[in-house]
């Protein structure tokens, strides 16, 4: 099949018909919250390359179930292919084709769908609903947890790879930043951070991909490039970010201020695999970027980046945000 033919979960959107379009929306599964219109006569879900849905997920088969139209493509069944572990719609598995209707809950491996009929303002208000679950409203890069989702899925690709391409890792966080919220107040401090990640994404290629995640933290990954060119990448942004003026008007008057920004550094797969151990030894990294004089670029070293005092309280907090609300 054609790769135009394949749906990415995370670049998939709604027609402007005036009809109502059968869709299905992910309740469960990466890529919450999208929208997937079926268009096709047949439409498969599963792991395989082949499918029209492809979503990875080890509890599902290559080829998992079918969706098939009929009627103008108005009316869709629901078809189980034989998958090891179940097509179920509404808790109830699947034997025979199953004719959907607007509401129905499938579930296939760890994955939920809602199928569902939606006109235009339905669907515009679904892709609206998408946006808040993915982006941070105050600077629009992703959330911590669709970054960490995005890398999960870009690192399950490689890990089978002999010769897979390397993935790098950056922590970001402001200097001193508690400073500026205390001297020029949370309006000029919110700025800031909007300001900041407009300049890191500006300073990024189209297929690197940054997120806040959290507060005045940031995170990015930059795919299919050596260590040595995601430092100079990284060293770009810091002086990008010493070097521009922070102009933000509050109560008849222009606050002007500078920033500067700490940067760590891992690499998949030299330093892990997992995506949660990078992101927390480049955290380490960081963290020693702090220590050492902050306004610098640190890259991972495992025999000075340990798991001290301070770095335990810090990887402790960090579990509690993976573990809390998607959109933080």
């Amino acid at each position: 099949m054609d790769d135009n033919q394949t749906v990415k979960l995370n670049n998939v959107g709604s027609g402007s018909n005036t009809t109502k379009r059968p869709t299905l929306i992910v309740l469960q599964g990466e890529s919450l919250g999208s929208s997937i219109p079926l268009g096709a006569q047949m439409f498969t879900i599963g792991r395989g390359s082949d499918c029209e849905l492809r979503i990875d997920d080890n509890l599902a088969s290559r080829a998992h179930a079918r969706l098939e139209s009929a009627a103008g493509g108005q009316l869709y069944c629901i078809v189980d292919l034989g998958s090891t572990n179940g097509t179920f719609v509404n808790g109830q598995v699947v034997e025979d084709p199953y004719v959907l209707r607007d509401g129905d809950k499938i579930r296939v491996g760890r994955h939920v769908f809602k199928f569902a009929l939606l006109d235009d303002d339905e669907s515009e208000f679904q892709d609206r609903i998408q946006q808040m679950i993915i982006r941070d409203d105050l600077t629009n890069l992703l959330t911590q947890r669709s970054f960490v989702v995005e890398l999960e899925r870009q690192l399950a690709r490689r890990r089978d790879q002999v010769d897979c391409g390397q993935i790098s890792i950056l922590m970001m966080d402001l200097d001193h930043f508690k400073t500026v919220n205390d001297t020029y107040g949370h309006v000029v401090g919110s700025q800031s951070i909007k300001q900041v990640g407009e300049i890191i994404e500006a300073s990024l290629r189209k297929s690197d991909v940054a997120a806040r995640y959290g507060g005045e933290e940031y995170v990015a990954y930059l795919t299919d490039i050596p260590t040595s060119s995601a430092m100079l990448i990284a060293e770009r942004i810091r002086e990008a970010i010493g070097r521009h003026e922070i102009s933000v008007s509050r109560k008849g008057s222009t606050v002007r201020l500078s920033v500067t920004i700490s940067i760590g550094i891992s690499t998949f797969p030299i330093h892990g695999t997992d995506p949660i151990d990078l992101i927390e030894k480049a955290d380490l990294a960081l963290y020693r970027a702090k220590q050492t004089g902050r306004n610098r670029v640190v890259e991972y070293d495992p025999q000075r980046d340990r798991f001290d005092e301070e770095g335990y309280r810090r990887l402790e907090l960090r579990s509690l945000i993976h573990d809390g609300d998607p959109t933080s």
